[in-house]
């Protein structure tokens, strides 16, 4: 089972327009991506889906019925299975996306409070592509922000990130990311931004080709090592305790995490 990143400053959900320190990047640990929980691993026959439809993981033919977030994609549909051993883990090292910001993205500006919910028109479409909702990470995230009054605004053009101040860039397991929404991101943190990427983040490319890890490890810092395999004991995930979405678990609690067979 893969997990996720999380990489983010702390979120004060206070409306407030005064101004901050330009944010930072914290890896907060592995956490459990609220996106292959809800978008992947959910894969489970004759349940309901977002859209209210109830229908079998498939209907027989090469592409996953369309039954909104409990579809279940193709085997290797996000990432290939020999990208592992049958220990579950990688096969091959990373190679890391070099990446550097460009020299317009090196001036700092005020650090503005806001979060920036990113949901990219090619990432939608590659998870249709499965019989998934592309639409249901960005809107989970979205009614959470809402839920709780943080100031927000949902985004779907790489212009946004473009231009957009310093503030808190979400990537709501944005699995494909094109060659300037990339640059973008890289961009948007050399300027003092932050991010929160969850799960798997710019693994593929707009045509959907594998491009592997090296931009979660070069661009968000953090370091893929595989998943638990079928025999192995290691079912717990360590909360660090500290970040937002994590700061009512108490540090060091362990949470169990099973493995739903389909799976």
């Amino acid at each position: 089972m893969f997990s996720c990143l999380l990489t983010s400053p702390t979120l004060d959900p206070t409306p407030s327009p005064e101004a901050r320190p330009p944010g930072r990047l914290l890896v907060a640990g592995v956490l459990l991506s609220l996106g292959l929980a809800l978008a992947g691993c959910a894969g489970v026959s004759g349940q309901r889906g977002a859209n209210g439809a109830t229908g079998a993981a498939s209907n027989g033919d090469s592409k996953p019925a369309p039954v909104g977030v409990l579809a279940v994609p193709k085997p290797g549909f996000f990432v290939p299975a020999e990208a592992f051993d049958k220990n579950g883990r990688l096969v091959q090292p990373i190679v890391a996306d070099n990446l550097a910001p460009t020299a317009s993205a090196a001036a700092q500006a005020q650090f503005k409070r806001e979060v920036l919910v990113y949901d990219g028109s090619a990432n939608r479409s590659y998870f249709s592509g499965g019989g998934l909702d592309g639409r249901f990470s960005a809107q989970f995230w979205v009614g959470l922000l809402a839920k709780y009054k943080f100031r927000y605004r949902a985004i779907s053009d790489v212009e946004d990130i473009e231009s957009a101040a310093p503030s808190v860039l979400v990537l709501p397991s944005t699995v494909v990311l094109n060659a300037r929404e990339r640059q973008a991101i890289v961009n948007f943190r050399a300027r003092g931004g932050s991010v929160v990427a969850t799960w798997l983040t710019g693994v593929r490319d707009e045509g959907g080709a594998w491009r592997g890890f090296g931009f979660m490890q070069s661009a968000l810092g953090a370091k893929v090592e595989g998943y638990t395999g079928p025999t192995d004991q290691v079912r717990y995930l360590n909360i660090d305790g500290d970040t937002p979405l994590a700061h009512g678990l108490p540090a060091g609690v362990r949470v169990w995490t099973d493995r739903p067979k389909e799976w």
